[in-house]
């Protein structure tokens, strides 16, 4: 979805500009960042760019005081420092009693969930391998960047791993 910041993080104000470097410099990424508009608002660019990316940029970037050069820069550093599980939406699959997980979030604040079902498993079902991940609410903890990065996104993007190699502690 893109790099979500709730507090201002410089003094810079929004420039004229904005738009048209944010939507420069994205059309070129969005691709290999799997940065895919799923808008409702904007029902002709879904799976692709770049009015919706913007409004994110905008509402979390420009409004914090990032320039669209250092709010892309920021949502493309894969690196796991300072990035915990903090956020899981999931919709509830009553017919194989799991939590279909549609989203996770990885970055500082508090563990957040929404469309969770209490005492049920995760499932996480990432792409068309057919590997489907169980997840136990008490093994959470295990849900890490870097085992996402190793199971999940390097699978697509292995050119991720390469330059931000995972590790996975047993």
């Amino acid at each position: 979805m893109g790099l979500l910041i709730n507090r201002r993080q410089t003094d810079r104000k929004e420039s004229a500009l904005d738009f048209f470097n944010f939507v420069r410099l994205v059309a070129r990424i969005y691709e290999r960042i799997n940065w895919f508009s799923f808008s409702t608002n904007f029902p002709q660019e879904r799976g692709s760019c770049c009015y919706n990316q913007y409004a994110v940029y905008r509402y979390y970037g420009s409004r914090n005081g990032l320039s669209p050069r250092s709010y892309l820069d920021s949502a493309k550093d894969y690196s796991a420092t300072g990035k915990q599980l903090n956020y899981i939406k999931a919709t509830y699959d009553k017919h194989i009693c799991a939590n279909v997980i549609t989203m996770v979030g990885f970055g500082r604040g508090q563990f957040k969930q929404l469309g969770v079902t209490q005492d049920a498993v995760y499932l996480l079902n990432p792409n068309d391998s057919g590997l489907v991940y169980f997840i136990a609410q008490h093994e959470l903890y295990k849900l890490t960047f870097d085992w996402f990065k190793m199971f999940i996104m390097c699978d697509e993007h292995k050119w991720v791993c390469d330059r931000w190699p995972p590790v996975i502690e047993n």
